[in-house]
C-alpha cells in the first residue's frame, strides 16, 4: 500500500491517555498513525529515511531523542470520540515488529484489516456494553492497539486510558470500579498476580497474548480472576487470527480455534499460514503447527529447533522445562553462537532467576533425564531479572547483551 508524502505523523506518548488524544486527533485529520513504542525511539531517524519528513505527536517535548524533529505537544489535544468513518485515512497505522529476532520491522494497517479483525473478535467474546477495558499493555503494540484501543471504540464501551503497571493498582482498580473489567494483558503479568496470590472482583474478561500460557499458569490465572482466560493467538502482520479458552479445573492444554473468517493451512512444503477477507493474500506465520479438524496446536517457532552435536531440540521445549522447575522464577536458554541455529559445537547456556534458597545444582538435578545431556545448560548464569519487553518477549540482542554482561562479570569474580 502506498503512503502518501506528508500523511505520517509518529505518535511518541508516555502516557496512554496522551496516545488516545494523539491518535484520535491524527484519524480526524485524516493522518497516518506511526505508533513508535517508547523502547523504540532512537529508531525515528530511520523510520523517517522510510516514511517522508514526519511530525512528532507526543507528551514528552523536552525529551533529548525527539529534539531533533518537529514535535507538537500532544497535551493539546482533546479528542476523546472516534471520529465519523469517512474521515479516517487508509491505511490508519504503521506499527513496529517487536523485534525479538532483530530490528524492528514497520508493519502497515488498513482500515479493511483492522475492521476484519475487530468484527471476527466481537462475534467471540461476549462483551456486555456496561464494561469497561482496561489495558496492562501499551497501545503502540500489536495486541495492545488491537484490543485496548480499537475493540473499546467500535464495540462501545469504555476505555480506561490509564495503563495499569502494577498488580496492586489492577487490585484497586477492580475494587473501586461500578462496572465490571476487561483486562487485557500478557502472562508475564498474569504471572505476577498468581505468585502474590491476588483475588480480583468486578471482572467481566481476561483477554491474554504475546506467548501461550503453560497450563498451570491459565488454571491459576482463571482461579485468581475467577473468569476464564480468553487467549490470544496472532502477529503484528496477521493481527489476531485464533483464540482458545483457559478455565481454572482445564485437564489438558486446549487447541487453538481460528476466528470467523480465518483459514489456518499448511502449504506444499509444510509452512503455517493464515488467509481471510480482511488480510491482503495469504500469510505465512511464523510458528510450526500440527493441524486438525478442530483446529491446531503449536510446535513452536520455525527456526527455534538447534542442533548440538548431532541431537535436535526445540528452544521454545527447552524455554518451558527450565522455567517451570520448582525455585526458577524465571528462565530462557540462550545459544551465543547461533547464527543458523547449528550449533555443532557450542554448548547452550540458560539465564534464571531463582527464588531465595534455589540453586543451580537443584536446578540441573530437576532436568537431568528430561533432555538429552547435551542440552543440559553450561553454565546457568544467576541473573535478578530477565531483559523482557513491556509485552513479555526477550529480544535477540537484549539476550546476547546480557550474555556478555554474566560472562564479564564472571571473568572479574
Amino acid at each position: 500500500m502506498e503512503l502518501r508524502k506528508g500523511k505520517v505523523v509518529a505518535i511518541c506518548c508516555c502516557s496512554e491517555s496522551a496516545f488516545v488524544r494523539a491518535h484520535l486527533w491524527a484519524i480526524g485529520q485524516g493522518r497516518i498513525s506511526l505508533l513508535v513504542p517508547q523502547t523504540e525511539w532512537r529508531q525515528l531517524s530511520v523510520l523517517a529515511t522510510m516514511f517522508d519528513k514526519f511530525t512528532v505527536l507526543t507528551d514528552d517535548p523536552s525529551n533529548q531523542i525527539l529534539l531533533p524533529f518537529e514535535l507538537e505537544d500532544a497535551e493539546i489535544f482533546t479528542e476523546k470520540i472516534l471520529p465519523p468513518s469517512t474521515l479516517w485515512p487508509d491505511p490508519l497505522a504503521i506499527l513496529l515488529t517487536s523485534g525479538t529476532t532483530g530490528t524492528p520491522k514497520p508493519v502497515v494497517k488498513s482500515v479493511i484489516a483492522m475492521l476484519g479483525e475487530i468484527e471476527s473478535l466481537r462475534k467471540v467474546m461476549n462483551i456486555d456494553t456496561d464494561s469497561c477495558f482496561v489495558s496492562t499493555v501499551p497501545f503502540e503494540h500489536m495486541f495492545g492497539y488491537s484490543f485496548g484501543f480499537w475493540l473499546p471504540h467500535l464495540a462501545q464501551v469504555r476505555l480506561d486510558p490509564k495503563r495499569v503497571f502494577l498488580p496492586i493498582e489492577l487490585k484497586t482498580l477492580c475494587n473501586n470500579s461500578t462496572t465490571p473489567l476487561w483486562i487485557v494483558t500478557t502472562p508475564v503479568h498474569l504471572r505476577a498476580y498468581v505468585e502474590l496470590k491476588i483475588k480480583f472482583k468486578n471482572i467481566a474478561g481476561v483477554v491474554c497474548a504475546t506467548s501461550p500460557l503453560s497450563s498451570a499458569l491459565a488454571r491459576q490465572a482463571a482461579y485468581c480472576f475467577g473468569v476464564p482466560i480468553t487467549e490470544i493467538y496472532g502477529s503484528t502482520e496477521t493481527g489476531a487470527i485464533a483464540f482458545r479458552k483457559r478455565h481454572a479445573d482445564e485437564d489438558q492444554e486446549p487447541w487453538w480455534s481460528p476466528l470467523p473468517g480465518m483459514t489456518i493451512q499448511l502449504d506444499e512444503g509444510g509452512v503455517a499460514q493464515c488467509q481471510s477477507s480482511h488480510l491482503d493474500g495469504v500469510i505465512p506465520l511464523g510458528d510450526r503447527i500440527e493441524l486438525d479438524v478442530t483446529g491446531f496446536r503449536i510446535l513452536g517457532r520455525t527456526g527455534d529447533i538447534v542442533k548440538v552435536y548431532g541431537k535436535r531440540q526445540s528452544r521454545t521445549a527447552l524455554n518451558n522445562m527450565i522455567s517451570s522447575v520448582p525455585g526458577v522464577v524465571d528462565a530462557s536458554y540462550f545459544f551465543h553462537n547461533d547464527g543458523e541455529c547449528n550449533q555443532e559445537t557450542s554448548r547452550p547456556i540458560a539465564f534464571v532467576v531463582l527464588e531465595r534458597g534455589a540453586t543451580i545444582p537443584e536446578v540441573l538435578a530437576h532436568i537431568r533425564g528430561r533432555v538429552d545431556d547435551v542440552f543440559l545448560p553450561r553454565p546457568i548464569f544467576v541473573v535478578k531479572s530477565l531483559p523482557r519487553s513491556e509485552t513479555g518477549k526477550l529480544g535477540d540482542i537484549d539476550l546476547r547483551n546480557l550474555y556478555r554482561m554474566c560472562k564479564a562479570r564472571n571473568a572479574t569474580t
